[in-house]
């Protein structure tokens, strides 16, 4: 793997290859650890926690796959990630809320954050499938430094079940039926760099067993 890298990149540079695992070892319970970045010395996250606005009529857009992409918006989503930018002490983590970014936007604006070594997790309008059906995903991209030079990774958790109503409005408005994401053995716990965290999109709060095993993850 170190000298395709090497290959492509055009340069020699350090590879950890067992850091490029997201190795199982250290799960407790339900919970899966997937590692990124190296391990450092542990510093106090700073989390962005933006207000961000998602007009109604932008969510039923995006529910009959036509999202709404006005200048209006974009310019919004622009002065929110300069202002990020513009922060003192910058964060390290920028969080959108569920359903707030249009997947056609997600490279320009992760990108522009990632750049400045802020990542970013976000909630993606939904995506369209076949068969008439939806589903509701959590972008997460991480900063990453594995490869021995500044790079990023980006992860697609899908949400595991809709919101109460969620489902009823999908298909009664827009004829659109739930995708269900495969419920997956062990929830996720990110060690990004020293930093643990996992992802829980809305109704998943409402899951006991999630909220368990994240629980017996950081208890034990």
């Amino acid at each position: 793997m170190g000298k395709l890298v090497r290959a492509f990149r055009g340069s020699w540079t350090r590879i950890d290859v067992e850091a490029l695992v997201a190795a199982p070892s250290g799960d407790s319970g339900d919970a899966h650890v997937v590692r990124i970045g190296m391990p450092r010395s542990p510093q106090r996250p700073l989390l962005c926690l933006a207000n961000l606005r998602t007009e109604p009529h932008a969510w039923h857009a995006a529910a009959e796959g036509k999202p709404t992409l006005t200048m209006k918006r974009y310019r919004q989503l622009v002065r929110l990630v300069n202002s990020v930018l513009r922060a003192d002490p910058k964060p390290h983590y920028l969080l959108l809320p569920e359903l707030s970014l249009p997947r056609q936007w997600v490279s320009s604006v992760v990108n522009r954050l990632l750049q400045s070594k802020i990542s970013v997790i976000a909630g993606v309008e939904y995506e369209h499938v076949p068969g008439e059906r939806v589903h509701n995903d959590a972008l997460l991209a991480l900063t990453d430094d594995r490869l021995g030079f500044d790079s990023s990774v980006l992860i697609w958790q899908h949400k595991s079940a809709p919101a109460p109503g969620e489902e009823e409005e999908l298909l009664r408005l827009h004829h659109r039926g739930w995708s269900p994401a495969s419920a997956p053995d062990k929830v996720r716990v990110y060690r990004h760099k020293d930093f643990d965290f996992g992802v829980l999109v809305c109704s998943e709060l409402q899951n006991v067993r999630y909220r368990e095993a994240f629980r017996a993850r950081w208890t034990a």
